[in-house]
């Protein structure tokens, strides 16, 4: 798996078990990796070779970027000269991260629990935040840093109170699969949007947890490969309208929708007057392969990073303001970008398994009663015997 995310002046791809930043300013290129030495208690741990990265934040202020792997390791380096400031292992592997306001890491792991951990030596403790029962996908603040917001396996969105997170604001129900991403749109920052394992992206008012708008996306364009109980486990991953991650376009009501299945990018435009809310289809970008992730910088452009030898990574501008159309933007990074497709290649081509992100269903009457009908039908025919 590759990832990418952008801040005002930087631009970071992972793949495998590296990270390389890009300066939007100038042409510095940075390769990152995390330390393959950390002081811990558990010494295989720390001899073991360096993790593919699971995921990885700018901070809101551009100055720090952290990174976690599957190693358990998460890492701080400082933007200015990319001098690593922070390491250290934590408890689980983590899902997703995000930084507060006041310069420390959200950190949500695969066992459902969240974690605040400082990184700066005034103020480098960790300490327990929140814990659902479910596996956390994403996790997001919001814009005042008052809520945090997370999204579950079982599909749920459920807003708390930040940093008293015991408290919940709301639930945002309505999903019927996983929900994998949610993201806040820029124009109305009180607005959230989710996607999920069921085709669909909705947009919420998550303080009061009232859904606004649902998008079925893979309706709209005809997608129908929907799972249900006669799907096989081992079907899931290629028979599945399941949506990967929704992206928020800086300064415009502009969403980017990414599928698990679908080697394509949709673009939504999404209007709202008061409580009135609609949305348009603006464009399909077609790949020749499934999309491993996307980002919009802020100048609006959307970068977007496939599985591909000769053109991993792609940008497009917003071209026609009035049509909303997006076209490829040629750029002297993009092409520098691309010179070094061999780091690329650990993160390989083979679309992510999710199968387990799917409700399971286990039909264990059908097998009872098949049972029950063959000693009912043994005990008969014994009776039939003894009569004779």
């Amino acid at each position: 798996m590759a990832a990418i995310v952008i801040t005002r002046d930087f631009v970071a791809v992972s793949s495998g078990n590296q990270i390389k930043t890009y300066s939007l300013t100038c042409d510095d290129v940075q390769l990152l990796e995390t330390p393959e030495n950390v002081c811990s208690n558990d010494k295989k741990k720390a001899n073991d070779r360096n993790g593919r990265i699971l995921c990885m934040k700018f901070s809101p202020c551009a100055k720090y970027f952290a990174a976690s792997n599957d190693k358990k390791q998460l890492v701080v380096w400082e933007t200015s000269n990319w001098q690593l400031i922070n390491s250290r292992f934590i408890n689980k592997q983590a899902s997703q991260l995000c930084f507060t306001q006041n310069k420390e890491i959200l950190v949500a792991d695969r066992c459902g629990d969240v974690y605040l951990h400082g990184f700066r030596e005034s103020n480098n403790e960790s300490r327990f935040v929140i814990g659902r029962i479910s596996l956390l996908l994403d996790l997001v603040l919001s814009v005042d840093g008052r809520f945090l917001i997370t999204s579950d396996r079982d599909e749920k969105i459920c807003v708390s109170n930040f940093p008293n997170s015991y408290n919940i604001q709301s639930y945002c129900l309505g999903h019927t699969e996983f929900v994998s991403c949610v993201s806040l749109l820029s124009l109305n920052s009180d607005v959230l949007v989710s996607s999920s394992g069921d085709g669909t992206i909705r947009f919420w008012d998550f303080k009061s947890g009232v859904e606004k708008l649902c998008i079925d996306c893979a309706k709209e364009k005809g997608y129908d490969m929907k799972c249900d109980r006669s799907t096989r486990l081992s079907e899931m991953n290629s028979k599945t309208n399941a949506i990967k991650k929704c992206i928020c376009m800086p300064n415009r009501n502009i969403v980017a929708v990414i599928y698990f299945s679908y080697s394509c990018v949709e673009l939504y435009s999404v209007e709202i007057n008061e409580e009135s809310f609609s949305h348009s289809h603006i464009q399909t970008l077609s790949f020749p392969n499934i999309p491993f992730d996307a980002a919009f910088d802020e100048n609006g452009r959307l970068w977007v990073v496939i599985p591909d030898k000769t053109k991993p990574i792609n940008i497009f501008k917003l071209s026609n303001e009035e049509n909303l159309e997006f076209v490829t933007e040629i750029l002297e990074k993009n092409i520098k970008l691309n010179e070094d497709c061999e780091f690329f290649e650990e993160a390989g081509s083979s679309p992510t398994d999710i199968s387990m992100m799917f409700k399971q269903w286990f039909d264990n009457v059908g097998e009872y009663l098949q049972k029950k009908e063959a000693r009912i039908k043994v005990k008969h025919n014994k009776r039939i015997k003894t009569l004779k």
